[in-house]
């Protein structure tokens, strides 16, 4: 889920009008907490009851998701995820190398590295005091970066810091405004306290990024989850196995179903080039044409601004320029 995922799922929803309840289907490796939290607003602007259903998994940004719908439904196979959210870091950054960063080629986007990652490394190595209970950050130790990884730079924790900040902000506000709300009367504890119960759990508890959260274990953590009928399951079960087979059999990177039709992006679109024209699959890194050589014209997928090869971010709105965008 990115930012470019509001545009197509507003057209959705203007065709739908406002609805008193409606359903929200998703299968999502994660991606944005940002854009989780746009999906939401976005999705809440237009839905007084909002059920979202899992398929097979909604993983980390997409767990943020899943805690903002009303109703929450899960079946005997759908997955929720630790909320781990990736930080985007420049590779020269990571790679050891004997040559200096800013004489290393420049890649063609960032490398989005698991922030808890980041935070696993710094406890062990002493920078960061080992998480003890829940949020607020632990103590940092700054000084004692020095001399200890040469290519880290003080920039990451920053970017580890508000990745961290705005999951919990985002998983707190969902949970608080919707999927706990009205299910906590009567409780010993407040519904921000539950909130925090949770996402303590989601955020610092889980050792492996790619651990599944089914659905007596969503309940276990606290999460209100409602069990989806079994012939509901089964019409979500081929659903799976059709995208499935999309996904890995045809080239498909994502897939956005609209009443207007099925818009699908190619998981290595091709480019044509402006100046011969021959078309090419494009990888990573392939700004230039392997014909004749002249570079590639890309726009910015968010602004629609002509960008230059090379170029890891817009310099007009920010958005990364990801390998393989295809020509305007």
């Amino acid at each position: 889920m990115e930012k470019w995922d509001l545009r197509p799922l507003y057209g959705l929803l203007e065709e739908m009008g406002r609805q008193e309840q409606a359903a929200l289907v998703i299968q999502s490796v994660g991606g944005s907490a940002d854009a989780a939290h746009d999906l939401s607003s976005l999705l809440h602007d237009y839905i007084e009851d909002l059920h979202i259903y899992v398929v097979a998994y909604a993983s980390s940004a997409a767990t943020i998701l899943a805690l903002t719908a009303d109703t929450l439904w899960m079946g005997p196979g759908s997955e929720l995820s630790p909320v781990d959210p990736q930080v985007p870091i420049d590779p020269r950054m990571l790679v050891p190398s004997s040559k200096a960063a800013e004489d290393l080629p420049t890649p063609s986007e960032p490398t989005y590295v698991p922030a808890h990652v980041i935070r696993d490394f710094l406890e062990m190595t002493g920078v960061m005091d080992v998480q003890e209970g829940s949020y607020p950050r632990q103590k940092v130790h700054p000084e004692r970066l020095e001399g200890l990884f040469e290519p880290l730079n003080p920039w990451i924790l920053g970017w580890y810091e508000r990745a961290d900040k705005v999951s919990r902000r985002y998983a707190k506000d969902g949970l608080i405004n919707h999927l706990l709300k009205g299910k906590g009367a009567g409780a010993p504890v407040t519904l921000a306290e539950q909130a925090d119960r949770i996402i303590h759990v989601l955020l610092d508890q889980y050792a492996s990024h790619g651990a599944g959260i089914h659905r007596a274990e969503a309940r276990r953590i606290g999460i209100p989850v409602s069990d989806i009928p079994p012939p509901v399951w089964d019409k979500l079960e081929a659903l799976r196995d059709w995208y499935d087979d999309v996904l890995s059999r045809q080239n498909v990177g994502r897939i956005l179903e609209t009443t207007d039709g099925v818009h699908v992006v190619t998981a290595r679109p091709e480019r044509e080039c402006s100046h011969c024209h021959e078309r090419h699959q494009v990888d990573k890194g392939f700004h230039y044409c392997p014909s004749c050589g002249c570079p590639f014209n890309i726009h910015c997928r968010a602004c629609e601004r002509t960008l230059r090869t090379g170029w890891r971010y817009c310099p007009a709105c920010a958005t990364p320029v990801l390998s393989g965008e295809a020509d305007e």
